[in-house]
């Protein structure tokens, strides 16, 4: 394997990338929970594809194999990761693979064997190309404007129950409430609202001190 050249990408050309993605195969908004395995199905000469023992052989929940033969990409996901209780993580790790596809193609198209998978892992670039696939994957399953509709639906109840003296609680609430109607883990619906371009957590906060009854 060459890997020498880290693709450089903006937060604002990842969140571009992942409506314009949306936009063409899904529409505007898209229908949440976003059906991720839909996506991966559209995307040429890519397949999804569940391999058990991934995460014992070298530590990794999923990853992407070149196969010349008929040059296809195929997204291997680990057996366990599939069947996990908590589908937030299985749909995580396949719209992360489906970005590095999208962003890094020419990168996990040298990979053809797990040996060449782990030493992509090593390479002193990843943790850039898996920091813009994370952030990738995270537009992808939660679109802007479905997370900022639906926290505008949400927090009038929310506050008109709980009051105004425990923010905590309604960002807690909120932020599970979003997550389910997402398909994701709270953490990562936590970390999507605290980020550019949404940072709601910021407005929340400023409604819950100026003690206003909608979010703008």
């Amino acid at each position: 394997m060459r890997l020498t050249k880290i693709p450089r990408y903006s937060v604002a050309e990842l969140e571009r990338r992942a409506e314009e993605l949306l936009r063409s195969r899904c529409g505007w908004p898209p229908a949440i929970p976003v059906d991720i395995e839909t996506l991966v199905d559209q995307e040429p000469r890519v397949l999804l594809d569940i391999l058990p023992g991934l995460q014992k052989l070298c530590g990794i929940a999923g990853h992407v194999r070149y196969e010349p033969e008929t040059d296809t990409l195929r997204l291997i996901i680990d057996a366990e990761v599939a069947d996990h209780p908590a589908a937030s993580f299985y749909r995580f790790t396949v719209a992360e693979e489906l970005a590095h596809v999208l962003l890094h193609r020419a990168i996990v198209a040298q990979v053809r064997t797990l040996k060449d998978s782990l030493a992509l892992h090593a390479w002193r670039g990843y943790h850039e190309i898996d920091r813009n696939a994370k952030r990738l994957a995270a537009a992808l399953l939660m679109p802007t404007i479905s997370v900022a509709q639906e926290a505008r639906r949400l927090y009038p109840d929310l506050v008109k129950v709980a009051g105004f003296g425990d923010p905590s609680a309604v960002q807690a609430h909120l932020e599970e409430r979003l997550a389910r109607l997402h398909a994701v883990s709270a953490s990562a619906m936590r970390n999507r609202l605290k980020e550019w371009p949404l940072r709601l957590t910021q407005k929340i906060e400023r409604a819950m001190r100026e003690r206003l009854t909608v979010l703008e």
